[in-house]
């Protein structure tokens, strides 16, 4: 039902009941002009008003359920459009979930491999506390051997 169809119906059924534009407006709460409008389809009321005018006019409110000027194809077109992004959401929701699964996984491997690393260190921190004397005595001959070998190539050259 276009706009148009909507305010005629609002206008038939005032002048049925032998209502002025003016008792129609004062019994909804609203202006003589918006009830003007109403019948020549420029507005459609308000859904507070909406009851009232089904009541006055002994209507059934879905009778009046949302009028406007768009047509079947263009609704038709409009919840085409609705469901492709409403697959679009769930394709997108089904992405995230894998995305989400995949960085859980990454960072439990993650923290294996640090745990796996950080033992490896406390075992060659224990084997070199554990060779410490060794390894003082080695660095304190390796100068010396550079030493030793300089000189060498000194008295052969």
């Amino acid at each position: 039902m276009t706009r148009a169809e909507f305010g005629e119906r609002i206008r038939q059924q005032r002048e049925r009941l032998g209502l002025s534009q003016v008792e129609l407006a004062r019994a909804c709460g609203v202006q003589q002009q918006q009830v003007s409008k109403w019948e020549k389809g420029r507005t459609i009321p308000g859904r507070q008003t909406l009851p009232l005018l089904a009541d006055v006019l002994d209507l059934v409110p879905d009778l009046f359920v949302w009028v406007s000027d768009v047509s079947e194809r263009e609704l038709a077109d409009v919840r085409s459009y609705v469901d492709s992004l409403r697959l679009d959401v769930d394709m997108l929701a089904g992405d995230v979930a894998s995305i989400r699964s995949t960085v859980d996984n990454l960072a439990e491997e993650t923290s294996n491999m640090l745990r796996q690393v950080l033992g490896q260190m406390g075992r060659l921190v224990t084997v070199v506390e554990g060779h410490r004397a060794d390894l003082q005595t080695m660095a304190s001959l390796i100068p010396g051997l550079r030493l030793r070998i300089s000189e060498e190539q000194i008295e052969s050259g």
